[in-house]
C-alpha cells in the first residue's frame, strides 16, 4: 500500500520542465549573444558543429536533450571538460544560453528561432540605432 506522493524518479505523468524562452527570440538571441560572450564557441564551435567538446546540432546528446538537462549541463558542469557556470552566471542567463542551444539543435520553432547576427548586419537596426535629433534648417 503507498502512503504518499513520493517515489524514485519524479511523480508520476509529471509534466517535463520547459525553458521559460523556449519560444521567445529575444531571449534565444541573449542566449546566442551570451554564448559568444561566456566563450562557448572554442568547445562546442561558432555554429555549435563541435570542436574539442560535443556538438551541439546533432543527435546524439551523452547527458539528455530535454531542457532541465541542458541546463543541469551548464550549471553543474560535466567531467572531462564542461565547467560549471552555475555559480557565474544567473539563472535567467543558464535558461537564456539553454534556449539558444535548443534552437541550434533545430529543437524549436523556425518562428521563434533567432536570426542572422547582428555583426553580420551592414548597419545597426533602427531600433538599437542613437537617438537622432532632428536640425532646423530654416526651409523645407
Amino acid at each position: 500500500m503507498r502512503v504518499g506522493q513520493l517515489q524514485p524518479g519524479g511523480a508520476q505523468g509529471e509534466a517535463p520542465v520547459r525553458s521559460p524562452y523556449q519560444d521567445n527570440a529575444w531571449g534565444m538571441g541573449e542566449g546566442k549573444r551570451l554564448y559568444s560572450a561566456y566563450n562557448c564557441a572554442p568547445c562546442h564551435g561558432v555554429n555549435g558543429g563541435g570542436a574539442i567538446g560535443p556538438p551541439l546540432i546533432d543527435d546524439k546528446w551523452i547527458y539528455g536533450a530535454a531542457p532541465d538537462q541542458i541546463y543541469a549541463t551548464i550549471s553543474q558542469g560535466r567531467p572531462d571538460g564542461m565547467p560549471s557556470f552555475g555559480g557565474h552566471v544567473t539563472t535567467q542567463q543558464i535558461w537564456q544560453l539553454v534556449s539558444y542551444v535548443e534552437a541550434m539543435a533545430s529543437q524549436v520553432k523556425a518562428t521563434s528561432a533567432p536570426s542572422r547576427n547582428d555583426d553580420q548586419m551592414g548597419a545597426l537596426p533602427e531600433s538599437r540605432q542613437s537617438k537622432q535629433v532632428p536640425v532646423q534648417t530654416g526651409h523645407r
